[in-house]
Order: structure tokens, then sequence, then C-alpha cells
């Protein structure tokens, strides 16, 4: 998670210095809505897809 945490607050701490928006694409391992990955992504405030915070276990 330490890798995750570090470029969300790289890319936080870019976009609040210069007001763009950046897309962060990439395997990020997310198994489930509620995992470490996931909460890691949202501790930096990413705005994730509604597909992404859905349980798709179903589709596994």
């Amino acid at each position: 998670m330490a890798e995750i945490d570090s470029i969300g607050k790289f890319f936080k701490k870019r976009a609040d210095k210069d007001g763009h928006n950046y897309i962060l694409l990439g395997d990020m391992n997310v198994m489930t809505p509620g995992d470490e990955t996931m909460k890691a992504l949202k501790r930096q405030k990413f705005i994730l897809p509604a597909d992404l915070t859905h349980d798709k276990n179903d589709l596994r």
C-alpha cells in the first residue's frame, strides 16, 4: 500500500499546486471496494468510477 499512498500523495500535491486534473491508469490490484488498495486511493481523494466502487465478485 505504500506505493499507492506515495503515488496518490504525489498527484494530489501536484493537482493542488497547478490546478490540473490527473488520470491514474494501471493495475492497482483492487479486489473489492473495501480492500486496502481502494482505501489508499480514497485517502488521497481520488475520484473513482462507480464501476470500481461496487463489488464485482460475481464477474470473477
